[in-house]
Order: structure tokens, then sequence, then C-alpha cells
């Protein structure tokens, strides 16, 4: 009897530390992450912590090492927007080293810290894909990759294709492997999905991953193709339109040889809908031996 009571005693008394566990994980910026020329407009997060505290959170930010600077304080609803964020010196020849930390101010040791690089990265591969609202640029520079529609309007969502102006490389392309991922959904309403390619062949779909293939070798050196559109609903609000991996054909794209040769593209720009687009990520492999040196 004493052993049962014993027991639930020391139940009662932990259940308050139970009731205390809270967490913090940063979801944006993405750990040990490398974004050019800039980092990203907003951080993101994930807690359990009660909104109703007030504001207990704070974000911070260094740039290689602390002081810390103050984004300010504000109550656990996930996002904190960075309004001048760090970006890629004009000097610079490595990639700058950022630290992002979110911290519950009632207790400080309830906390998390997120590693991640800034850099103008020039791209060395043949295939640059990026999200317009024009669908009718001719010129990779001249691409529009912000859109502030009327609310509840649509508009379309252009995937083009840059070919590096590159003699070396391959001159156009028959087949390519993506996805897009467009939200919130209480904002953005996809509509309808158009392949533009040549003889509109695909399999899969395109929030999920869809490869597209043409009947015929299209774009050329240094020109922008279109090769699919997404009719989009703006119900208000602001929204990202965000080209994502295929999940069994990361950023593949097929060339014109016979048989064709595989290659990876490079992401240009996603679409922001009422705001600027979120910052394009360079390939982790890319920077691997680079951040090696700055983990220990």
């Amino acid at each position: 009897m004493r052993v049962a009571v014993l027991v639930v005693v020391c139940l009662v008394l932990g259940l308050p530390q139970l009731l205390l566990a809270e967490y913090i994980e940063i979801t944006l910026p993405v750990d040990w992450e490398c974004y050019r020329p800039c980092a990203p407009g907003e951080v993101r997060w994930e807690s359990d912590i009660d909104p109703g505290e007030g504001a207990v959170i704070e974000v911070l930010w260094n740039t290689w090492q602390p002081p810390w600077n103050s984004l300010g304080l504000s109550s656990n609803d996930g996002v904190q927007t960075w309004p001048d964020p760090p970006c890629w010196g004009e000097h610079s020849v490595i990639p700058i080293r950022h630290e992002v930390k979110v911290v519950y101010t009632t207790d400080p040791s309830v906390y998390d810290v997120v590693t991640f690089w800034t850099h103008i990265w020039v791209v060395e591969g043949p295939y640059t894909v990026f999200i317009d609202f024009t669908g009718d640029e001719t010129n990779y520079e001249g691409q529009q990759s912000r859109i502030d529609p009327v609310q509840y309007t649509g508009f379309w969502t252009y995937v083009g294709v840059h070919v590096m102006d590159n003699p070396q490389g391959p001159s156009g392309f028959t087949e390519m492997s993506f996805a897009l991922d467009v939200g919130p959904h209480h904002v953005l309403l996809p509509m309808s999905f158009e392949n533009l390619l040549p003889g509109d062949l695909a399999t899969g779909s395109w929030d999920e991953g869809t490869t597209i293939h043409a009947t015929e070798c299209v774009g050329s050196y240094g020109q922008v193709t279109y090769v699919a559109r997404l009719e989009v609903f703006y119900l208000g609000g602001s929204g990202d339109i965000v080209v994502v991996d295929h999940p069994d054909y990361p950023k593949r794209m097929l060339d014109c040889a016979e048989p064709g040769d595989s290659h990876q593209y490079v992401l240009g720009s996603h679409g922001g809908v009422g705001k600027d687009p979120v910052s394009t990520p360079v390939e982790r492999t890319s920077w691997g031996a680079i951040k090696a040196l700055y983990r220990n």
C-alpha cells in the first residue's frame, strides 16, 4: 500500500514538469543550407509553447560569430519577418556563415540554433529552372518572379528553363522532371496544369512529381523555354510557388543527344505571391567540402 501511494505521489509531483516540457525547432533557414545571394526574408519554427503566453519568443542572428542581433520579441506564432536579411558580400570569395537562434525567454534553456551560408555562387550547370509570371520573356534576366494579383482573381505561373550560352554544353533538351509546391492553401488555390512542350507528353502529377517529354529538341544556347504553366486562383494574403524535386528523378534533364544524356538543372528562382520569392538554396553537395572546413 505504501509503495502504491509513493508511486502516485511521484507521478503527481512530476506532472507539472511533464506539462512544461517545451521545444523549439527552426524550419527556416534550413540548417547547413547555402542561400544566394541573401538569407530568407523570414524565420520559421515549430514549438509547443502556448501562444497565449504573449511575447516570450526572441529571434536572434549573427554573422560568423556573436554578438547576437535581435529581430524582436513575439508570441509563438511560428514566424518572424526578417526585413533586411544578410547577403553575400561583394568582395567575399567564400560563403559567409550565419546563425539564427530562437529562444523561449521564460526559460532560455529552451531554444534552437541553425547555421547557414550566403554566397553568389555562379552556376556551372547547363540548365537553370525558374518561376516566371509573364510567360513571354526571351531573356533570363527579365523574369518576373513576384506577382501582386487582385484578390479573387486567377493568374498563370510559368516554369521556364534557361539553357546556358555555352557551345561546349548541350544545345537543348527533350525531357524534364520536377514538381511544384503551392501554398498555403488558404492563399493560393491551384486550378489547372498545362504541359507546354511539343507533343504534350507527361507522366505523374505536377504536385507529386511529373516528367514532361517533348517530341522534338527544344531550347538553344542562351534562350528561355517555357515548359509548363499552372493556373492559380488568388484568395488574398501572401504565398509561395516553389520548384521542388521529383521524388524519383531529382532535377533531371535529358539533352538532345542520341541517346540522350542526363543532367541536373539548377534552381534560378521560385515564385512569390504578394511577397518576394523565398531564397533558392545551392546544392548541398556543391558546398560539402567548403562546409567541412567550418564544422570543426
